[in-house]
């Protein structure tokens, strides 16, 4: 069988696997072999560390694939782009690995800009703003990659302190708000461990947002894991954002509604604004149509 070496920096960046998940991973290698090649650089392992763990164990063979980077940095950003590219993430772990896109590209970007004149040519994928242009890449908006960024600050230092903590957290069972991971990294080291001792036993609260800032309570309680989600509703309706609000002035009857009659709400305007744009003289059918895309974007970018 193949050496090949771990990297603990290159592995902690991988979401951990539940148990079942992980058990019909192992079923279908013991009857089917592995379909996939384990994928290196440098001879270390960057991809299939759950196929390799069964193997070792079983003493199955596999193969592998070699590829090349030219740096450790920018494995890291390969194995970030390799796991959002997967469908098996939580929301949770979609904002976390955005987030770490982000850091992660600026510390590139910041060793690009101190290349030679010569090598001007790989500066070129920085000219964008990086918020703007993971925004893009991911579909979502600048201030959420911001936002993701603070929220993976967050969950590293949680990570450095205690993996089993940052893996509940990933996992959607640490009960922490967006918020309070987001503001995290700049608190001190006694309430960094004091959170991280209630997120392992289970104490752990998610802080409620005030009600002026609305948006910020729509993005942080909607945006919880769905382990999670249960619990923001208990407790504080279900908003639109402010910019939303503004722009179409209707959507306030919206503000009472809990997440199933949000959804509810918008079903029907969904159906009734098709008819309008069906039926509708162009500028209607234009205002319709913005107003339904409108809402969708915000359940869409909140489930």
């Amino acid at each position: 069988m193949s050496e090949i070496i771990i990297d603990k920096e290159f592995q902690h960046l991988l979401p951990p696997l539940d148990e079942k998940t992980f058990s019909d991973l192992e079923l279908g290698i013991l009857e089917f072999g592995v379909i996939y090649p384990l994928t290196l650089w440098n001879g270390i392992l960057i991809d299939g560390y759950n196929r390799y763990m069964i193997c070792r164990k079983h003493n199955i063979p596999f193969e592998t694939i070699s590829l090349e980077f030219e740096s450790k940095e920018h494995v890291k950003l390969w194995i970030i782009r390799n796991q959002t590219g997967r469908r098996n993430l939580n929301p949770f772990q979609q904002s976390y690995y955005r987030g770490l896109h982000y850091n992660l590209d600026k510390q590139v970007q910041g060793k690009y800009s101190r290349t030679p004149q010569d090598k001007k040519g790989q500066t070129d994928l920085f000219k964008t703003p990086t918020a703007s242009r993971l925004a893009d890449e991911y579909n979502v908006s600048a201030k959420t990659i911001t936002r993701d960024a603070k929220l993976a600050e967050g969950i590293t230092v949680i990570g450095e302190k205690s993996p089993e903590a940052k893996e509940k957290v990933l996992a959607g069972q640490g009960r922490i708000s967006r918020t309070q991971l987001q503001e995290l990294s700049s608190r001190s080291d006694e309430h960094i461990n004091e959170t991280i001792e209630k997120i392992l036993d289970g104490t752990h609260e998610p802080r409620r947002q005030k009600p002026a800032a609305q948006s910020d309570v729509f993005a942080d309680e909607a945006s919880l894991p769905s382990q999670n989600i249960h619990d923001a509703q208990s407790t504080s309706q279900f908003q639109l954002p402010q910019s939303q609000q503004a722009h179409h002035a209707e959507n306030h009857r919206y503000e009472q509604l809990s997440m199933d009659g949000f959804i509810t709400k918008i079903a029907d305007d969904v159906t009734n604004g098709i008819r309008t744009i069906t039926h509708g003289d162009n500028v209607k059918s234009k205002e319709a149509l913005r107003t339904l895309i409108s809402q969708l974007e915000v359940l869409y970018h909140n489930m």
